[in-house]
């Protein structure tokens, strides 16, 4: 493992505690970090309450508050059948574990749900790309231990909504007559309310219950005498895509 455990660390860092909550938890660990950040009464008292309390202490606050699990399943896809193996459930879909990569006094953080502490990674420079250089060198050398061909990364930002600051940025310039510049932030303003038009739609059809739409096409699959052949083109295409991953899979959550 590169870096040294911190188990002094004194800021703010959560177990994980339950399966299938690392990306929750990671999103706190690293919002938990952001010194003066805004956040809403009940975030801000959940990590008011939580202050003092040692990590594994801490992960079974977190995940006991009934408002952060509804919001964590808010996005989970009903379930309209069971599976009765076991083992067919734990293969079902791919499963990722999150970690957070992020500045703290000086020093760049690992912050792992499932490590016994956060892991340091040494200072970094303010010049240049600053704490993002380190943290990429990091990222980096973590990737390469994996075999090359692996492709189960993906890296994440957490950053400021754009919209509140481009809602005010507009309104200034156009109180002060400046109808060039507005209009190019109009611009900018209006492609980032589509994108949020487009995560609503793409988080409606993660909420949606496609059971029936699935069982209607196969009916009419089995009924133009096709099913078995879709059936057998499914299951190659499966064992290409597992041919492909091989011995890359990554920690699961």
């Amino acid at each position: 493992m590169a870096g040294q455990y911190d188990p002094e660390f004194p800021g703010f860092f959560a177990h994980q505690v339950v399966n299938n909550a690392c990306a929750t938890l990671a999103v706190m660990n690293a919002i938990g970090n952001v010194p003066g950040l805004p956040m809403g009464t009940e975030l801000t008292d959940l990590i008011n309450f939580t202050t003092g309390m040692d990590p594994q202490t801490r992960g079974m606050a977190i995940t006991s508050s009934d408002w952060l699990r509804e919001a964590h399943n808010a996005l989970s896809p009903p379930s309209s059948i069971s599976l009765d193996d076991p083992s067919t459930q734990k293969t079902a879909a791919d499963a990722y574990h999150f970690i957070v990569y992020m500045p703290y006094m000086g020093c760049i953080y690992e912050f792992d749900g499932l490590k016994d502490a956060p892991i340091s990674h040494g200072v970094y420079e303010e010049k240049g790309e600053g704490w993002v250089a380190k943290a990429r060198e990091v990222i980096e050398a973590r990737i390469a231990t994996y075999p090359p061909e692996s492709l189960d990364f993906s890296l994440l930002a957490l950053h400021d909504d754009p919209v509140p600051s481009l809602q005010k940025h507009l309104a200034d310039l156009q109180a002060s007559g400046n109808q060039a510049e507005a209009a190019e932030v109009a611009a900018k303003l209006e492609r980032e309310n589509h994108k949020r038009e487009q995560w609503a739609f793409e988080n409606s059809l993660r909420r949606h219950n496609h059971f029936g739409l699935i069982h209607a096409l196969l009916l009419a699959l089995a009924k133009g005498n096709q099913l078995e052949t879709a059936k057998e083109n499914a299951k190659k295409a499966l064992s290409e895509r597992r041919a492909k991953k091989g011995g890359s899979a990554m920690d699961e959550d």
